[in-house]
């Protein structure tokens, strides 16, 4: 009976002991800043248009930010034209910054879908919104990152005066 209960200890110590150092590694971090640098359209070779998709991440936490993979969404007026993955993705030590390339493919519905809208009601900005999940690997939950803004469109000579 002894015995029984100075292995119950043994072992509640070390599960406690175990627990603090899971409690340690996940205590919570500053979430990485992610901003879209740029998005250039590539030669496409089929129906559906290609684009490169330029990020820049920014660690501002002390301990390295191994980044596993990433998914992502691009939404223009609602519509969801650009969807994908990648797992090649910067290590970023502590307080440091890199960038990522991502390619991916427009879906042809619905960009149909958005120049349509856009057809039947010119405007002069378009609201887009960037999600991504960053996954970095092990237990640790994923990083949500949202950006939303506008894209101003050029003029069409609405505000040019005629002499």
């Amino acid at each position: 009976m002894k015995r029984r209960a100075l292995i119950l200890s043994w072992f509640c110590v070390l599960l406690t002991g175990l627990l603090q150092g899971c409690a340690g590694s996940l205590k919570p971090h500053e979430p990485p800043a992610v901003e879209v640098s740029y998005i250039r359209l590539l030669p496409s070779r089929g129906l559906a248009p290609e684009f490169e998709i330029g990020l820049h991440i920014v660690n501002p936490n002390a301990q390295r930010l191994a980044l596993k993979g990433i998914s992502y969404t691009v939404h223009i007026e609602g519509h969801q034209v650009l969807i994908g993955v990648s797992n090649k993705l910067p290590e970023l030590e502590g307080f440091s910054e890199g960038d990522a390339v991502l390619q991916t493919r427009a879906d042809v519905l619905s960009g149909i879908r958005l120049l349509t809208d856009l057809l039947n009601g010119p405007r002069d900005t378009l609201n887009y919104e960037f999600n991504a999940r960053l996954n970095v690997g092990g237990f640790a939950r994923e990083i949500e990152v949202v950006r939303k803004g506008e894209i101003k469109l050029p003029s069409r000579g609405r505000d040019r005066k005629t002499s």
